[in-house]
């Protein structure tokens, strides 16, 4: 007799597992029947106050822009950078002593230049260098009042992050910077292009033809010097090269030799060739 009863009940322990899920389930919905009301109202507040709260985000946000703005009126934007010179709150006249300032250590700073692997230094007094002080304050006082007023708002939350750096205006003789150049590439570089020519061995005239060759791109060049020479750091500028094709064209040289055979005849001696 015991041992059919505790068959019985190993037998029925699945049947008592189901009941007692159904027994949890109905619970559940009845707890959760009382609390729904308490859930309800309080969606019902967050739903209620939430609009008004991004609200007053949005007005104290804009009223902050506006007296930020109003505090800097004729003055230099909060968060502005010139180099390392920091020209936040300052109005046109104090910007421009400082700027000037800026200047006198920029222009007695060497700038460190790397063509095709080879280090130079630029001394900036060599080719003139001087800031322009009203165009780099000018460019200061317009950093972040240009745009739409929702470009100028982002612009202003973003300077609570991080500083705008005003790249400083410089000057400088640009013929001075032309032969300062040329005369490095000359230096450096070993493959420049030749334009190609005649030259006269033991009375014949002889076609040298023109080669490719690697250049500094000048203008690129410029850019680079003119914003290295406006940065108080002063990085190591690195000048682009490019490989150029001459524009001189075979057949030009092989006119050239023709033209200088009939001149030179069979008694004269000559050497020509073009410049490079």
């Amino acid at each position: 007799m015991g041992e059919s009863r505790q068959g019985e009940l190993r037998h029925n322990k699945p049947q008592r597992a189901a009941l007692a899920l159904v027994a949890g389930v109905r619970k559940a919905r009845e707890l959760g029947a009382k609390e729904w009301p308490v859930a309800k109202r309080t969606l019902s507040r967050w739903l209620v106050w939430s609009p008004i709260l991004s609200a007053v985000a949005v007005v104290l946000l804009l009223s902050s822009f506006v007296i930020d703005r109003a505090l800097h009126m004729h003055r230099v934007l909060r968060g502005v950078w010139v180099a390392r010179l920091a020209l936040s709150g300052l109005g046109p006249a104090k910007a421009a002593q400082a700027v000037q300032q800026l200047g006198a250590r920029l222009e007695k700073a060497p700038l460190r230049v790397r063509i095709h692997r080879q280090l130079f230094e630029l001394d900036p007094a060599s080719i003139g260098m001087k800031i322009n002080v009203d165009e780099t304050v000018r460019q200061a006082l317009r950093a972040g009042r240009t745009g739409s007023w929702s470009a100028q708002l982002l612009w202003w939350l973003g300077r609570w992050a991080r500083g705008h750096q005003v790249e400083a205006s410089v000057t400088y003789d640009l013929k001075a910077l032309e032969q300062t150049l040329h005369a490095w590439e000359t230096q450096a570089i070993t493959d420049l292009p030749s334009t190609g020519g005649v030259v006269v061995e033991a009375g014949e005239p002889l076609a040298v033809y023109p080669r490719p060759g690697r250049l500094v791109l000048p203008e690129e060049a410029f850019r680079l010097i003119a914003r290295g020479l406006g940065r108080e750091r002063r990085d190591l500028v690195e000048i682009p090269t490019a490989l150029v094709e001459s524009k001189v064209e075979p057949g030009s040289v092989d006119r050239a030799v023709r033209r200088a055979k009939e001149l030179l005849g069979n008694s004269a001696t000559m050497r020509w060739q073009t410049a490079q």
